[in-house]
């Protein structure tokens, strides 16, 4: 299911929404044992590190700013999910992650590209150079505003609604291994 413009950049990081993108969303996840890793989310993510490419977590997490869990959930599952990847070889070069509800205005939130920008320059990194991978307009626009290339994941697990724009996807795929794929990497 990869389609999508081919683009011949050179890339630096992957930039990666978490639930719907490299865990399932289960929606307002706050217990690590609902913890699911995507069909070939482990595979994808390898390939990526093994092409020498950074991997970065960035998430919205409104559940915190609505009160429905607390910053020690987030870190709890976020821990799970890293123990998870770990032990089968996968390790991030950064996490980041907004828990502004959405109507609180914010920078990190995304659309906006707060998070990506902190840790491009953290990484020393030129966000320009990177990937933004996702399930949501959210996650393609913070992409865009970057100059990042676009991929919008649309497999099991993930929760694409409707509205993602054309205009902002680069590349539509069903799981990060046809993301590595799509992107040649």
């Amino acid at each position: 299911m990869v389609s999508g413009r081919h683009m011949e950049l050179a890339y630096d990081v992957v930039f990666l929404d978490r639930d719907g993108t490299v865990i399932e969303d289960s929606g307002y996840l706050s217990d690590p044992e609902g913890v699911v890793l995507l069909p070939n989310a482990v595979a994808g993510l390898k390939r990526f590190q093994a092409a020498g490419l950074k991997l970065v977590i960035v998430t919205n997490q409104s559940g915190i700013g609505r009160g429905y869990y607390d910053v020690s959930d987030y870190e709890a599952v976020t821990a799970r999910m890293v123990e998870m990847l770990a032990s089968q070889g996968v390790v991030f070069d950064a996490i980041r992650f907004c828990a502004d509800a959405p109507e609180t205005p914010s920078d990190w939130r995304k659309p906006a590209p707060g998070m990506l920008l902190d840790a491009a320059k953290a990484l020393g990194v030129n966000p320009a150079r990177s990937i933004m991978i996702g399930d949501k307009q959210a996650d393609m626009e913070a992409g865009r505003a970057v100059g990042a290339a676009t991929v919008l994941v649309q497999g099991s697990g993930s929760h694409v609604s409707n509205d993602v724009l054309a205009s902002d996807v680069d590349f539509r795929v069903g799981d990060l291994v046809e993301a590595v794929d799509a992107l040649d990497c």
